[in-house]
């Protein structure tokens, strides 16, 4: 009884509703009513009023708003039963324009009342939701397939270059997210008298209603016109072809699809092309010629088959194989052209330019591809650790910063330490690169023979940042004492006993213990008589020293001494560089016109080897300061007499005896083995003793590994210093040994930490 009693109560405003109704079916564009006029009079207004706190009466009224909507519909999308497909897409969408635009109407309407009126407990938002709902359920679940059809055939003819609109397309496309929107309202578009739709995005629906059949059909109709073009195509002309469809399809693909979809379309249309085996065999016969092309110089054709190819990932193979052939034959080229001459220089120098050049050319003529850089890599590390000596970079390294650096600048040293370092990473034994790096770069800092301090300094950064702090621990030393030792030379040098005491310039060099200990030097020289002025220069300096330091004991290492002499017998005088030995030996002859090899021994208290190789370099035909019986091949024997060489005429005024350690490693190879071999034992025992510590720590967080892990954790996490898996099985061995961890069973491969 109250129900009817509602229902009676708001007749006045149904049959103004049901007027607003009739008017909206008569137009074909409800957008030129005028409801805010009709829902702004007072017999609307006061049975909204009759309606507050009445659910009944506001749930039947709500019920007759959406059943007008319903017919609204049902009346005028009824043309989608004929399935006609002629200008179907243009007319659903003015129809669905429609369709939103009514939608619109009844929920500004019944939001407006609410506002203004009552708390109707925002019933305009539910209007929407259920026109919606309404417009899923009576049109787009029973004729989706139908549109999508249409819509898919538009889009071929636009790929055609035929006239089609793609606005409409994508106006009719927007309607699927829009059909997808939870909670969806209708707003105002830009245009007062258009209606667009808001809410919550979901792409659900679009993607499986719309996108799905897109994309299969688009699979289907791009298979077919690449079988047509290879019928009247050569490769290029493909690959050109291919170009011009990808730009349009991606005019296309931005034009009318939601932005999601872009990149899935476009990637389609590559994996069309990578499944046809017909275009993949062609392909590859193409990157097979890849070689031909650099030859001819056809480098933009090279571009567009190397973009062709990594876009589809196909023919990379082939590309790096040919570029690996390429890359093998100049490596064994640049080998033969300098192993002849035996110079591990000239050909660590060319191996530098070379791989520069080559990684120019990939960067500029080969797109810079990463399949191609390490194609690259790859050839040089197989040739370098099959035919290459670690000791020739290091020599390499050496001649470098004694003779080469001076002809760069700055920046162009900078590039060329960077191609030493890359060519050190293809390197497999870096502990016995840097043993020799040691090696000279000691003999560098103590003969001052270095061009550029800045440069060593720069090296030696890239190397610790490539190998490691601890690895570069000696060489890091050498560089401080170096500065050190400089810095207490100009002390030395400005200080009053200097000055006053000696008649001519000292220079030294002091390092540390550790340091001379690590280069084997020895000290076996002290009974050595070295001439009055040398022995000044000992003592002052030594009173100097012990001014400063008075807790320290300097040792003096005469085999790395150089003094500057000057002939008086000779009609002009030459200036001659000699070390202590040589000098000890020539001021003999101030005394005494000729001695035999067992005087000089007694006079000069020097070991015989020394002697008779410091006698070896004084009687060199080339330049024979002093004379021997046997000219050509003296044997220096107790008996043999040395005079000193009166008639001595030489080209150049200043002549240099110091035997050189030199660059030429194949000259001196055994002393340097002998020399290197406890430094690199020395680098090996701190990369197990690292290799424990790492271990160890690892165990005591995961308590329980088996030895495979341990051994696979090890080889990732390894420090710059390479380890076998031999000697990291060695070291669990060892830790097992010393109680670190234990077995937990009979097959000795899982461990459990020891605390």
């Amino acid at each position: 009884m109250e129900e009817e009693n509602n229902l009676q109560l708001t007749a006045d405003s149904l049959k103004c509703l049901e007027e607003f109704v009739n008017m909206a079916k008569d137009y074909s564009n409800p957008c030129e009513l005028k409801p805010k006029e009709k829902f702004n009079s007072g017999l609307f207004a006061r049975t909204y009023t009759l309606l507050y706190d009445n659910e009944a009466a506001s749930g039947a009224f709500h019920n007759y708003c959406c059943s007008a909507i319903e017919g609204f519909i049902k009346t005028h999308f009824s043309y989608l039963e004929q399935r006609d497909s002629k200008e179907i897409l243009e007319k659903f969408l003015e129809t669905f324009k429609s369709f939103s635009t009514f939608s619109r109407l009844w929920s500004n309407a019944l939001a407006h009342v609410d506002n203004m009126y009552i708390r109707f407990l925002n019933r305009g938002k539910t209007t929407t939701v259920k026109s919606m709902e309404l417009f899923n359920t009576l049109i787009f679940e029973k004729f989706s397939g139908f549109i999508v059809e249409n819509l898919i055939n538009a889009i071929n003819e636009l790929r055609e270059s035929e006239s089609v609109r793609t606005d409409m397309i994508r106006d009719v496309i927007s309607i699927f997210i829009t059909c997808g929107t939870r909670n969806p309202i209708t707003l105002i578009g830009d245009d007062e008298n258009t209606t667009k739709w808001g809410g919550e995005v979901d792409l659900r629906l679009y993607k499986e209603e719309f996108l799905k059949p897109f994309l299969s059909r688009t699979r289907l109709y791009y298979t077919n016109k690449f079988a047509e073009l290879w019928k009247t195509c050569d490769f290029l002309e493909f690959i050109h072809e291919f170009r011009r469809i990808q730009i349009k399809e991606r005019y296309i693909v931005e034009s009318i699809l939601d932005k999601s979809s872009h990149c899935e379309v476009m990637t389609e249309l590559l994996f069309i092309v990578s499944k046809n085996e017909f275009i993949k065999t062609q392909i590859r016969q193409e990157a097979s010629n890849l070689r031909q092309l650099i030859f001819d110089q056809k480098f933009v054709e090279i571009e567009d088959i190397i973009q062709f190819c990594q876009e589809i990932s196909v023919g990379i193979k082939e590309l790096s194989s040919e570029l690996r052939l390429m890359i093998t034959s100049d490596l064994e080229k640049v080998f033969n052209d300098n192993n002849d001459s035996n110079d591990s220089v000239n050909l660590t120098d060319a191996l530098v330019n070379y791989r520069f050049q080559i990684h120019q050319f990939i960067e500029e003529k080969l797109l810079g591809a990463k399949f191609f850089l390490k194609a690259k890599q790859s050839c040089f590390e197989e040739k370098l650790r099959s035919c290459y000596k670690t000791e020739w970079l290091a020599s390499y390294c050496d001649n470098f910063f004694t003779k080469e650096v001076k002809k760069y600048d700055d920046m162009e040293i900078t590039m060329h330490l960077e191609n030493i370092i890359d060519l050190l990473k293809l390197i497999d034994d870096r502990e016995h690169f840097l043993a020799y790096y040691f090696y000279y770069q000691y003999n560098r800092m103590l003969a001052q023979t270095y061009s550029n301090y800045y440069a060593e300094r720069e090296m030696v950064d890239k190397l610790t940042e490539q190998l490691g702090e601890t690895s570069m621990k000696r060489i890091s030393k050498l560089l401080i004492d170096i500065e050190l030792s400089q810095d207490l030379q100009d002390e030395f040098c400005k200080s009053e006993i200097c000055e006053d005491a000696l008649p001519f310039d000292m220079s030294t060099v002091v390092l540390s213990s550790t340091i001379l200990e690590k280069a084997q030097e020895r000290y076996q020289d002290e009974c050595l008589v070295i001439p009055t002025e040398l022995e000044l220069c000992k003592k002052v300096y030594e009173h100097f020293y012990k001014s400063k330091y008075s807790q320290r004991k300097l040792q003096w290492i005469y085999t790395r001494g150089e003094i500057v002499m000057e002939t008086k017998f000779t009609p002009h005088p030459y200036t001659l560089n000699v070390n202590c030995y040589q000098a000890s030996i020539l001021c003999q002859f101030e005394a005494h016109e000729s001695l035999t090899v067992e005087e000089l021994q007694r006079l000069t208290f020097m070991d015989r080897s020394v002697l008779v190789k410091q006698l070896k370099h004084l009687c060199n035909p080339k330049k024979n300061l002093l004379c021997s019986k046997y000219k050509s091949h003296p044997l220096f024997l107790d008996p043999d007499i040395i005079t000193l060489n009166l008639k001595f005429s030489h080209p150049l005024l200043k002549i240099n005896y110091i035997p050189k350690i030199g660059p030429k490693i194949k000259e001196n190879k055994q002393e340097i083995h002998e020399e290197v071999k406890p430094l690199k034992e020395e680098l090996e025992m701190a990369d197990i003793k690292q290799t424990k510590a790492l271990i160890v720590h690892m165990m005591k967080k995961r308590k329980v590994m088996h030895q495979k892990d341990i051994v696979y954790k090890m080889m990732r996490k390894r420090a710059k210093l390479r380890r076998s898996e031999k000697m990291i099985l060695g070291c669990i061995e060892q830790l097992a040994e010393a109680e670190y961890m234990a077995y937990m069973d009979e097959s000795r491969e899982n461990y459990k930490y020891m605390p």
